[in-house]
């Protein structure tokens, strides 16, 4: 059974509720339009396709093998990380006695990308592409001249 968008984004909701507030990606009737480009990421980490990257349909999600969800939901976290990071352009502020530290955030942001890079890559491998390597055999012998 596949997974869909609305559950993905619910269980999306359900990590990182405070981040998405605290950028301003809010939920509407219909869903998070704010979630296609972590969704959409996720489903082509998956070997999945996607038709429209605007517009990610529960058909998209489709393409996923099952076995692959929880792969599905950990890449689209990891995506999300990164939108939210750069939607966060709030620095430290000091005005007289009054201060902000809201550089915070971003450096909780950093961590948590990094920690979930390192969780995606122990469970599933590296992230993007992998070198891989082989042999070639050229089918011949090597014959000594001086034979």
């Amino acid at each position: 059974m596949a997974i869909t968008r609305i559950q993905l984004e619910n269980e999306l909701e359900s990590r990182r509720k405070a981040m998405l507030e605290a950028v301003g990606i809010e939920k509407t009737p219909t869903g998070f339009p704010d979630m296609n480009s972590p969704i959409a990421y996720a489903i082509r980490q998956c070997g999945g396709t996607v038709s429209n990257i605007s517009s990610v349909a529960d058909s998209d999600l489709a393409t996923v093998d099952t076995e692959d969800i929880d792969r599905l939901i950990d890449f689209a976290e990891y995506r999300l990380l990164i939108n939210i990071k750069g939607r966060w352009a709030k620095v430290d502020t000091r005005s007289g006695p009054f201060s902000q530290s809201l550089s915070q955030f971003a450096d909780q942001l950093d961590k948590d990308i990094a920690a979930m890079k390192a969780n995606i890559a122990e469970q599933y491998g590296a992230i993007g592409a992998t070198l891989q390597a082989g042999v070639i055999d050229l089918a011949f012998m090597e014959t000594d001249p001086d034979a």
